[in-house]
């Protein structure tokens, strides 16, 4: 790396390029959202995924929305998930909304957690008839796993 004056401290540093709107900062002044937000970079949607910002990107485009899609996460991570064969037990909880289908995940965990993710965002607490299907893929002499999965969002009334 060249040494470049910092847009934001002015001071003569080695300065990194802002992912999004190519200014200069150096590394006191830029914000790392891959250390910030380690704990969702793996479901991160790609529009989010920048690693360096300036300051002002950050504060002006990509916190708010940042924080928005970590609380939404963080609601998924409680909603309740009742599989297929549990349906006994679901009968009375009302299946009002269409099915979310999830498609090409690595696993059983990502699928719930895609489905419980877009429930989350709907503003449901629960998911009913879950199922799971799995179908082998093959990259040449490589095979795989490719899993899918379906849930019916539902709301249920929280106990106290």
């Amino acid at each position: 790396m060249e040494k470049k004056t910092c847009d934001i401290c002015l001071k003569n540093k080695t300065a990194i390029l802002c992912d999004h709107c190519s200014c200069y900062s150096c590394k006191k002044c830029c914000e790392f959202t891959s250390e910030t937000y380690e704990d969702i970079q793996e479901v991160l949607p790609e529009n989010l995924k920048a690693k360096v910002l300036c300051p002002q990107c950050f504060m002006n485009e990509y916190e708010q929305k940042l924080n928005e899609f970590r609380e939404t996460y963080e609601a998924a991570k409680s909603v309740k998930i009742y599989e297929k064969k549990l349906s006994k037990e679901t009968r009375l909880i009302p299946r009002m909304e269409p099915a979310i289908r999830v498609e090409n995940c690595k696993d059983t965990r990502e699928v719930m957690m895609q489905i419980a993710f877009e429930a989350a965002k709907k503003g449901f607490n629960c998911l009913v008839d879950v199922e799971f299907k799995s179908s082998k893929s093959r990259d040449g002499s490589y095979k795989m796993l490719e899993w899918s999965g379906v849930g019916i969002p539902a709301i249920t009334k929280s106990q106290s």
